[in-house]
């Protein structure tokens, strides 16, 4: 394992005015209202150490983000343009490489300004989709039809994968009575080392 770089800073007369306030705030129990939270502990190396060397450790740097790359082509995607129990599904998207979807017969909106109803229809189809190994996120947005109303958006990465999400998405948009369009897009995913 690599260890920290290190460094050594010497107390400044701030931070030594600084941690005597600590000490007297701790001695008569008033609390000190730090403007940062990470000023108390080198205050509290200061105040401990006063006019003495101290070490630093740095923190060391995160790997850049690595992505994912699409797995599978538009090929493996077997789900036909046209209705489909209950839903309409089209491959010719105005937003490639994106599929949209909607309900046939739904009348409630979810994708609006009231962010607890969208949550509601969003948590949902991820509950209904989470055998979707690769639907990594979603979002609102403008879906397939540019001037039509404000889409559901869902980011995944594996093309293999499409029917499934497009069975699963559909499936709860007819049950939830939802009028509201999705668009289902495969992307790379970009990804911190901590996801």
């Amino acid at each position: 394992m690599q260890t920290a770089p290190r460094r050594l800073v010497r107390s400044s007369p701030t931070l030594l005015r600084l941690g005597s306030a600590l000490l007297r705030s701790q001695r008569s129990n008033r609390r000190v209202n730090w403007p940062n939270p990470s000023v108390s502990v080198m205050v509290i190396a200061g105040a401990v150490l006063p006019g003495c060397f101290h070490e630093v450790k740095e923190e060391p740097r995160r790997p850049e983000p690595q992505p994912i790359p699409v797995r599978g082509t538009f090929a493996d995607m077997k789900t036909e343009d046209g209705a489909v129990d209950g839903y309409r599904v089209s491959r010719t998207c105005q937003k490639p490489p994106c599929i949209a979807l909607q309900a046939e017969h739904g009348t409630r909106r979810f994708v609006t300004d009231v962010r607890s109803e969208f949550e509601e229809l969003r948590s949902a189809i991820h509950g209904s989709c989470k055998d979707v190994t690769s639907l990594f996120s979603s979002g609102a947005g403008a879906g397939c039809m540019r001037a039509g109303p404000p889409a559901l958006l869902m980011w995944m990465y594996d093309w293999r994968e499409v029917d499934a999400a497009i069975a699963c998405t559909g499936h709860q948009l007819v049950k939830a009575g939802s009028n509201d369009p999705v668009a289902i897009c495969v992307q790379d995913r970009y990804f911190s080392i901590e996801d």
